[in-house]
């Protein structure tokens, strides 16, 4: 799940389409859910189409009561490119949903502690990102740690 702004610039969500589209999980019919609207939604569903995945990522709109669809989340991904404070961990991690973020500047490190409430990994690293995606689906041990 990813949860901000359609903002490609800032939050690189064309990175973790492409990550998901190397991984396993497409194949393994784990869905990809974005929630949030923004000025690249456009875009993002043409990369979609290109990657023939309209069938597993869902465009879930904004949402001011998103609690729901965290709750029901495997783990929450995190690829901005830069954060301040990015509260989108803290509402995955507050149900207990594990998050895999980017390494980027300020924000998440701070957050995460790797391979105890999620996975951190290097930033704009598509090959890293699907890895990780992939292992946290896999690992069960690490999962429920």
């Amino acid at each position: 799940m990813f949860l901000g702004r359609l903002h490609d610039e800032v939050k690189n969500v064309t990175l973790l389409i492409n990550a998901y589209a190397e991984s396993k999980l497409p194949d393994a019919n784990v869905k990809l859910k974005i929630v949030g609207d923004g000025p690249d939604l456009s875009k993002l569903n043409k990369q979609v189409l290109k990657l023939n995945l309209q069938e597993h990522i869902e465009f879930l709109g904004y949402t001011t009561m998103p609690e729901a669809i965290v709750a029901q989340a495997k783990f929450s991904v995190l690829t901005s490119r830069w954060e301040g404070f990015p509260r989108a961990i803290l509402e995955s991690l507050s149900f207990g949903i594990p998050v895999i973020s980017v390494d980027c500047n300020t924000g998440p490190k701070e957050l995460i502690i790797d391979e105890f409430n999620g996975l951190m990994v290097k930033n704009h690293d598509v090959n890293a990102l699907a890895k990780a995606m992939d292992r946290l689906y896999t690992d069960k041990k690490l999962y429920l740690q």
